[in-house]
């Protein structure tokens, strides 16, 4: 018992020298000095820099990706895989953090709710994209109208012809939008964290198992009940769990996420 008191103190103390070493610095200065931490195998010092700068407001899709590689030396694979899928969040096109972590789903085999091929299309395209589309195809249906306004007998073709295409992209731009915000993460999206995360019929350790989650796995928070969760797997699958062996995807502000 006072071992544990003296490594938790120890603890303690490094945390306040380490947030104390960087008052002052820039925030780029702080995630410098954690990926150098990082590089010195100082995991714990790196992981203290990194979400003292979430704590500060300061989120980016390099934290998280630092934070992932960190939590992987580790070897906490469900923190890791949490950093990487977060790195994602704010940045789909990150390549790195898209390697680690499809390289740890294939290690770990963890369950995913798959989107579709609309999805992952609609949410490449940049939101100023979307922007410009919907003001483009405004446009359009406005020039048409105008053709027909000015005179109906020269224009008419030419208005017909531009107001159905503005139309047709006003419509595609609509349903692109959808399914970006469709695309985007629930608010009730967790990740399993722990190993021999297992679902259970009724909230108790004596109750039987429904289904077995890989570390990694996404899975849908339904309720809550004390210690226990009620949640529902990627495979349509729902049971209870423990709640410490679950995370929140995304417990950040998501006007954040791309």
């Amino acid at each position: 018992m006072r071992t544990a008191i003296c490594i938790f103190f120890f603890s303690f103390l490094m945390m306040a020298i380490q947030l104390f070493a960087v008052d002052g610095l820039s925030p780029e200065e702080i995630f410098t000095k954690a990926s150098n931490e990082i590089d010195k195998e100082n995991y714990n010092e790196a992981l203290v820099l990194l979400n003292a700068l979430i704590a500060d407001k300061h989120i980016a899709p390099e934290i998280f990706f630092q934070i992932g590689n960190a939590q992987y030396k580790k070897n906490n694979i469900g923190e890791s895989i949490l950093g990487y899928k977060r790195a994602l969040l704010l940045n789909p096109q990150f390549k790195e953090a898209r390697q680690n972590l499809n390289t740890l789903r294939k290690t770990n085999e963890f369950d995913e709710f798959e989107k579709t091929k609309i999805q992952i299309i609609a949410k490449k395209i940049p939101a100023n994209y979307m922007t410009f589309a919907l003001g483009f195809s405004l446009w359009l249906i406005g020039l048409g109208v105008l053709f027909a306004i000015i005179d109906k007998t020269k224009y008419s073709r030419q208005s017909l012809i531009t107001t159905s295409f503005g139309v047709i992209f006003l419509a595609l731009t609509v349903i692109t939008s959808i399914q970006r915000d469709v695309s985007k993460p629930n608010i009730n999206l967790n990740v399993v964290i722990s190993i021999n995360s297992t679902l259970k019929n009724s909230p108790s350790d004596t109750s039987s198992n429904t289904y077995q989650l890989n570390i990694g796995s996404s899975v849908k928070l339904i309720s809550e009940r004390g210690e226990w969760v009620y949640v529902e797997s990627p495979n349509e699958l729902r049971g209870w769990m423990r709640k410490g062996n679950i995370t929140t995807l995304w417990p950040f502000d998501y006007k954040l996420i791309n």
